[in-house]
């Protein structure tokens, strides 16, 4: 649990911390951003139609 002890370190909710977070919180980022396609979003995180 690196990221948890990490974030408990930082003075962060540890309980927040968890790859699949982490995952989302990029994926969101850069939808918003507007820095890749859909196609190339699906790619990158292995998604399927």
């Amino acid at each position: 649990m690196y990221l948890r002890r990490l974030a408990k370190r930082l003075g962060l909710n540890p309980d927040l911390f968890h790859p699949h977070n982490l995952r989302h919180l990029r994926a969101t980022e850069l939808y918003k951003s507007r820095k890749l396609t859909e196609l190339e979003m699906m790619k990158l995180f292995g998604w399927k139609t």
